[in-house]
């Protein structure tokens, strides 16, 4: 990308950016409280975690749970002291509780276990019972529609989806998902929550995988593959970076944890399974205890220098497990390589368009750029396929058919293509007017 390029991804994401803010506010904000607001957290793992971290970082109280004692007990020791070091009495700010009760009584209450469904839906019909009616029920599922979690709750009006990324820290963007049944108190909580997290609020359909994983499945499902094929996850890596990821596929799959994507994997493959490429090596990593940095092997490994820096380097022991999978070697060029990463983010953001009314091609992009963190000057990947022109993206598409449906181009771009038409123009100048 030359200057004007990079300015022009900027400005389109910044202009996307704040005519969500605007549309985001006529849902309403956090309900009065009747007091400091007290956020309930029940899971303490990584993301659990994350999400207290960042709630206390915003004066926010957190009573924090989890059913692993052990667990339970470092997530607080590290959260204590990470208050500690701000000079905050961490009594006011954070309690450790191995009490459900507690943790019903608090203003929302956030549920951040594994993605389970069974697992999820008994812990948030177990809260609901234990919950007043006018409370905020919170959930962080990464792929199960809200409306299957909602099932048996006496309150189903007051669930919502509240979706965060890892890291928590550096991504400022929640994904908040509504049913068709949330009640408008629910809707204006859940975006007020997120709000005084000092989030934006990304507005995503209720189905599997809602938005951004949606846009992340095929991308990080795609990178297995070509390892696979024998390219070097370096490669692989080094073509995400030069595109304007802020890290590989196989880093962000390591930083999610290989557990975590597996069981999410199997969510999107049950409902998406001609749109991924399907690999075993995600439950053979997690067989041999490789979950990426929470065990400080993955697709890399992992350790700490002198300096108290993370380090990643490539590891021999993760090459033996690929070669287990290894078929015909195959030599990509960068361009087929990076073609094979992100075309299905444009074909996958095609199809939400078309399948849920209501979504948006800046939902697409701003979903890419704030959730999976992807360069704003690359504008997302709308508007690349803009930038580029559909008859361009389908042309680049043809050669790799082969591969198979997860590669072929979506009829509604194929339209495009025909009629030379794109997702933005019109979307964005009626809104801006409107707005």
């Amino acid at each position: 990308m030359d200057d004007a390029e990079r300015c022009a991804g900027d400005l389109h994401i910044r202009r996307l950016l704040e005519i969500n803010r605007r549309r985001v506010a006529s849902w309403g904000s956090l309900p009065p409280t009747g007091g400091p607001l007290v956020l309930g957290i029940v899971g303490a793992g990584v993301m659990g975690t994350a999400i207290a971290d960042a709630a206390l970082a915003c004066n926010i109280k957190v009573l924090l749970t989890d059913a692993d004692r052990a667990v339970l007990q470092r997530a607080g020791e590290a959260l204590f002291r990470r208050l500690q070091e701000t000079g905050v009495s961490t009594t006011d700010r954070l309690q450790v509780t191995g009490d459900l009760d507690e943790i019903a009584a608090c203003h929302i209450v956030l549920e951040a276990v594994v993605e389970d469904e069974t697992k999820k839906g008994a812990l948030l019909r177990e809260l609901d019972r234990r919950m007043p009616s006018e409370s905020l029920l919170a959930t962080n599922t990464s792929t199960i529609p809200i409306h299957r979690l909602a099932r048996g709750l006496g309150h189903p009006e007051r669930l919502c989806g509240t979706h965060f990324f890892l890291p928590v820290a550096e991504r400022p963007v929640v994904e908040v998902i509504f049913t068709t049944g949330t009640s408008a108190k629910a809707r204006a909580a859940a975006i007020g929550l997120t709000e005084v997290l000092g989030r934006d609020v990304l507005l995503a359909p209720d189905a599997v995988g809602f938005l951004v994983n949606r846009l992340m499945m095929p991308y990080v499902s795609e990178a297995m593959q070509l390892l696979t094929e024998g390219v070097a996850p370096e490669t692989i890596e080094q073509v995400a970076v030069s595109f304007g990821m802020p890290k590989g596929p196989l880093s962000l799959l390591d930083e999610i944890g290989l557990d975590t994507a597996l069981d999410c994997g199997w969510v999107f493959a049950g409902a998406y399974q001609d749109r991924v490429a399907v690999s075993p090596l995600l439950v053979t990593m997690v067989k041999a205890g490789r979950l990426g940095r929470k065990s400080d092997a993955g697709f890399f490994r992992y350790t700490i220098n002198d300096q108290g820096e993370i380090r990643q380097d490539a590891d021999p022991a993760a090459a033996e497990l690929v070669a287990r999978w290894m078929g015909r070697a195959t030599q990509p060029s960068a361009e087929d390589i990076g073609a094979r990463l992100f075309l299905p983010m444009v074909f996958e953001g095609t199809r939400i368009l078309a399948e849920h009314e209501g979504s948006r091609a800046a939902d697409i992009d701003l979903g890419a750029v704030l959730g999976l963190g992807m360069a704003p000057a690359r504008g997302g990947p709308l508007f690349w396929c803009d930038r580029a022109g559909a008859g361009r993206i389908v042309e680049i598409a043809e050669p790799l058919r082969s591969l198979g449906a997860r590669m072929e181009p979506p009829e509604a771009l194929r339209q495009m293509a025909e009629t030379g038409a794109v997702y933005h123009a019109r979307e964005t100048r009626t809104e801006t007017t409107s707005a």
